[in-house]
């Protein structure tokens, strides 16, 4: 493979220097070695002195104000001077062969973006029997995406051109969570999604049982609500000018995720307990869910329905 393909590694950093120290020496031992590191300071009051005393000549270094990890891979995306752009969360590892077998299976394919498999684990012991697979959100997933978008934001690696053209691609900035969510939904509307089938990176958890503010942002069931609820403004939005033709079942689903939002925000107003709020989250998060995968299901079968019509016809 040709090694003068250059890849740019976008690694947000807010807490927790030491596993941001991980994450990076897990990209300085890739088997592939035409990569770029960018590590964005979102604001952190860590001192990194050390850190930097290490790897400062082996990493490109921003500090930027707080704004969330949205608005810091958007930096790391204006910054990155790559062919490819990948994304790492500095509490999370690769593998040493992600980038060389990821860029292999991309160029291969001709894919403008992909993501892989992998496996979850904590405090440094690898849960081997948590494994992720994600390979039904793959191929053209523009309206399933809308219902279910299942990447794990360390496996994707993008075409650098892609995103440095269009200025909509970016990470929204108002969403401190599920934001990465919604900008693949947004990638989803453009491009063929590809699957490497192949446990490439490790995701890091940290759910504690007693403190529901440390768990993993994807695992909390009242911020899907919030997450949704900013989809559908924006798919009503008259700025918005890439997710269009939503079904009106898919609208009136995300209507009742609203409305949930909705519902959860007056109990936080009303200061009710975040873990009766959660609890209430997971329950009706349950039925839409059902709801959701009715809808994937339908969708599914009509897009097979619509691929075998084109090869009958061709």
């Amino acid at each position: 493979m040709d090694n003068n393909i250059k890849v740019s590694v976008i690694i947000p950093f807010y807490n927790r220097v030491d596993w941001l120290e991980e994450a990076v020496i897990s990209v300085l031992n890739q088997s592939y070695n035409n990569i770029e590191i960018i590590v964005v300071n979102d604001g952190s009051y860590e001192d990194l002195s050390g850190f930097l005393s290490i790897y400062g000549d082996k990493i490109f270094y921003v500090y930027k104000q707080n704004e969330g990890p949205g608005a810091a891979r958007n930096r790391g995306i204006e910054i990155a001077t790559g062919d490819f752009i990948a994304f790492l969360d500095s509490d999370d590892i690769w593998e040493p062969d992600k980038t060389e077998k990821q860029l292999h299976y991309m160029l291969a394919n001709n894919y403008v973006w992909s993501h892989t498999g992998g496996m979850y684990f904590q405090d440094g012991c690898i849960l081997r029997q948590k494994p992720f697979d994600f390979h039904n959100n793959s191929a053209w997933v523009a309206r399933r995406s809308l219902v279910s978008m299942q990447i794990a934001t360390p496996s994707v690696m993008i075409r650098a051109d892609i995103l440095k053209q269009n200025k909509n691609l970016r990470f929204n900035v108002t969403m401190r969570y599920s934001q990465d969510t919604f900008f693949y939904q947004l990638m989803a509307q453009y491009y063929e999604l590809g699957y490497l089938n192949e446990k490439m990176v490790l995701i890091r958890l940290r759910d504690s049982a007693k403190e529901i503010h440390k768990k993993n942002a994807n695992k909390r069931y009242r911020i899907r609500f919030s997450g949704r609820k900013i989809l559908f403004d924006f798919i009503k939005s008259i700025d918005n000018d890439v997710i269009n033709s939503v079904p009106l079942y898919v609208q009136l689903l995300l209507k009742q995720y609203a409305l949930g939002n909705s519902f959860f925000c007056y109990l936080e107003h009303k200061n009710y307990s975040a873990y009766f709020i959660e609890l209430l989250a997971k329950i009706l998060f349950a039925y839409l869910f059902v709801l959701g995968r009715i809808y994937i299901y339908i969708n599914d079968y009509i897009y097979n329905m619509e691929s075998v019509d084109s090869i009958t016809k061709d």
